[in-house]
């Protein structure tokens, strides 16, 4: 108790306790009044954090370049400007395996003309007793199916050339529009002469697989539906199906003669719309896009006319 008072009152006064004083050993007392060596606290202290120096920065990986894709086979040249572009074009396999295979041969819209040909097969069956019943219903008069198919070649050819439809030239248009008659003519022809079917009326009359009319009807309607939609395409096929029904009335053609007619209009004009033009699936095709006319105003005042062709 002693030895705690006198600690206290030294610490409060300021003097310097000695071993005897503390009641401490004297040895303990120095220890804990004596000052720390600075070399000897340098010699045991840990050494100082020091940060790792950063990664030597690594420069970006060239982005591998994109292998440059073949020119389209439209961007060769003009299929309709000259006998070596109309070849190179319509010959071109790319072409075909692109635009008429891809884009119209494996889609939806092929189902149409493949549904009317099985239509064709399916009702040959009941050709005669079918064709007894549709003759006459109309009075027999044969200017309805000229005056119908006529109306459809003459309305596909004037809108092809005078209202082509969107992303298309009348130029190209017309050629798109002569090259499915000629195909579906000639085909229907070749038909005629191997199959040598005589018509529902006898008389020594043959070819009659397939309706050359129902033929040609077809083919305008389809070609007005892919050039000005379905608001032109759907009276189109009205027309064609008049066609087509007059034909059987006026006993010149048994059902299956109209359907197949029909089956190969609507191929062929669509096989020729999507070579010229394709369906925005694998590409525009091989005729060119319509000329874009730009206008602009000049600073120092008045007009600037451009025209531009695409080839």
């Amino acid at each position: 108790m002693m030895h705690s008072v006198a600690f206290l009152i030294a610490i409060l006064g300021g003097t310097r306790l000695t071993g005897a004083d503390s009641g401490l050993p004297s040895t303990l007392a120095e220890e804990e009044l004596t000052p720390p060596d600075p070399e000897m606290e340098a010699a045991t202290s840990p050494p100082p954090f020091v940060a790792p120096p950063a990664p030597p920065s690594l420069a970006p990986l060239p982005e591998p370049q994109a292998r440059p894709e073949p020119a389209p086979a439209h961007d060769l040249e003009a299929p309709h400007d000259s006998f070596a572009g109309f070849f190179n074009t319509h010959a071109s396999s790319t072409a075909w395996r692109e635009f008429v295979w891809r884009d119209y041969l494996t889609q939806p819209d092929v189902l149409l003309p493949l549904g009317l040909g099985v239509a064709a097969a399916a009702i040959s069956h009941w050709d005669k007793r079918l064709e007894n019943r549709a003759i006459g219903i109309w009075g027999g008069r044969k200017d309805i199916a000229n005056g119908t198919a006529g109306a459809l070649i003459g309305g596909s050819i004037l809108l092809g050339a005078l209202f082509p439809g969107d992303g298309r030239n009348g130029w190209d248009e017309l050629w798109s529009v002569a090259e499915a008659y000629g195909a579906s003519t000639a085909t229907t022809s070749t038909l005629k002469f191997l199959v040598w079917r005589h018509r529902p009326g006898g008389g020594g009359r043959n070819r009659s697989f397939p309706s050359g009319h129902a033929t040609a009807a077809f083919t305008g309607a389809a070609l007005i539906e892919l050039n000005s939609g379905e608001a032109l395409g759907l009276p189109a096929y009205a027309l064609a199906s008049a066609c087509a029904i007059s034909r059987m009335d006026t006993g010149d053609h048994f059902p299956s003669d109209v359907l197949a007619g029909a089956a190969i209009g609507v191929l062929t004009a669509g096989i020729f719309d999507a070579l010229h033009w394709g369906t925005g699936r694998e590409g525009p095709g091989i005729a060119r896009p319509p000329p874009q006319l730009q206008m602009g105003v000049l600073p120092e005042g008045g007009f600037d006319f451009g025209i531009t062709f695409g080839f």
